[in-house]
């Protein structure tokens, strides 16, 4: 997509390049869009949720603190391999992590700080992309002839460009290296891989054909209590590369009192049990799964991969190895009825029951444009209702869309059903194991 060139000329100026990757954080500010009765169930939710996670896997970590750490321990490694070339390029970088409710500020501090000439926003949170415009502005009042290449899952439907940044879209290796190297204004606003010049594309893969390993050693990361990794098959060694932290999982020994969860689907957790039950040796303590839904049909007509019957065995082996679960649900898949979603509340209260499954989470699919349900809307039963990004956000209490298999109405209802249930079963384990909040305080350090 043509549009106005960039008002800055070139970007390096006879110095250095300056790259500053910021991790955009999620935002909490859902109050416009709740209801009083929604609100008051997210918080007790968060409340006995922080509870139990703060007592049994973050340990080291305040409840208070908890529900604004995300965009901390969960390192964005996308951004973090994009620092690895920029190094190797010549480049000063700086990984920011923005956080909490005066994140804009913080960010204000490090753009006077580092001054850098190109700003990396990686939106890899639900709700960051409404905050991202946010960041988009302030960094153009502070630093006009700085480029801001925006990107990330979250920005990957967008079809109209953002104001004042250039956004990359899909694989966005490409289109990094290309706003990294190229010294002269762009007429793109939207990038793809496919944008890329041939002579920049030769020039990448000559030199990156195979990724290095992150050094994290030489990042001036923040210090947390847990360090998550988003593991799929065939990513771990690009994703991880902590020399300690490989040593350790050679060796199968704990280092340097690391704790990490991982985020996986259930088919690769399954395939590879061993490397996971070596995981739980060396400091894994908790485990994301997809678990979507309950219903095989629904899983088969979303293009999962899961077999629903294979949740079961792989919760038990999880928690063979004692670590802990937390589940992820998702509401308005194409199919959807009244009965399946009240067959997943029901999976959800089995589960937790059992000891199965710690930790619950369940929000909205998230139909953006530009994915394969969105442009054959009609055919899956999805009628879209909502088009702005900024609003398709999947905690929202009602959905951005509707189903010709179940009303907004009904899906919203069994959503405050769903909270209240898992609310009653954390409030039940909270009273049976004496769990206490945890007082506000230092946090602990360890490796992250």
């Amino acid at each position: 997509m043509k549009a106005v060139p960039e008002k800055a000329g070139k970007v390096r100026k006879g110095g250095k390049m300056k790259c500053l990757f910021v991790s955009m954080p999620p935002s909490y500010d859902y109050e416009k869009e709740e209801s009083k009765q929604y609100r008051a169930l997210r918080n007790e939710y968060f409340k006995v949720y922080t509870i139990i996670r703060t007592n049994k896997t973050l340990k080291n970590v305040d409840s208070h603190k908890l529900h604004y750490i995300d965009n901390l321990h969960s390192l964005n490694y996308a951004l973090l391999s994009f620092i690895s070339i920029a190094k190797k390029e010549g480049a000063a970088t700086k990984y920011f992590a923005p956080n909490g409710k005066n994140w804009l500020k913080e960010l204000s501090r490090e753009l006077a700080a580092f001054r850098p000439n190109i700003v990396y926003l990686g939106c890899s949170h639900s709700t960051s992309y409404k905050d991202s415009l946010k960041a988009i502005r302030k960094i153009r009042e502070t630093r006009k002839n700085t480029r801001i290449v925006a990107g990330g899952q979250y920005l990957t439907g967008l079809r109209k460009p953002i104001k004042g940044a250039l956004v990359a879209k899909g694989d966005g290796f490409l289109p990094f290296y290309w706003t990294l190297v190229s010294e002269e204004p762009f007429s793109f606003k939207i990038i793809t891989a496919s944008d890329v010049p041939e002579k920049i594309k030769n020039a990448f893969f000559d030199k990156y054909e195979d990724f290095p390993y992150l050094d994290l050693d030489s990042f001036n990361l923040p210090i947390m209590p847990v360090g998550r990794i988003y593991f799929q098959l065939g990513c771990l060694n690009r994703a991880v590369g902590h020399k300690p932290w490989l040593e350790g999982y050679v060796a199968g020994k704990s280092c340097l009192n690391l704790t990490f969860s991982v985020q996986t689907r259930l088919e690769d957790f399954l395939r590879c049990r061993d490397l996971f039950e070596r995981f739980a040796k060396i400091g894994l303590v908790e485990v994301h799964f997809g678990i979507e839904s309950s219903s095989q049909p629904i899983i088969d007509r979303f293009g999962g991969k899961l077999e629903a019957s294979h949740v079961l065995k792989a919760l038990e082996i999880a928690k063979k190895s004692r670590v802990n679960v937390l589940g992820h649900f998702l509401i308005g898949l194409p199919g959807e009825t009244k009965e399946s979603m009240e067959k997943d509340t029901a999976l959800i209260e089995k589960l937790m029951g059992k000891g199965l499954l710690d930790f619950p989470e369940f929000r909205y699919v998230a139909y953006f444009p530009g994915t394969p349900f969105y442009s054959q809307a009609e055919k899956f039963g999805i009628r879209l209702t909502e088009k702005n990004p900024a609003k398709i956000v999947p905690e929202f209490e009602k959905p951005s869309f509707g189903l010709l298999t179940i009303s907004k109405k009904e899906m919203v209802r069994l959503l405050h059903k769903r909270y209240r249930k898992t609310i009653s079963a954390l409030k039940a384990e909270i009273k049976r194991k004496g769990f206490k909040a945890r007082k506000e305080g230092a946090l602990e350090k360890t490796l992250f």
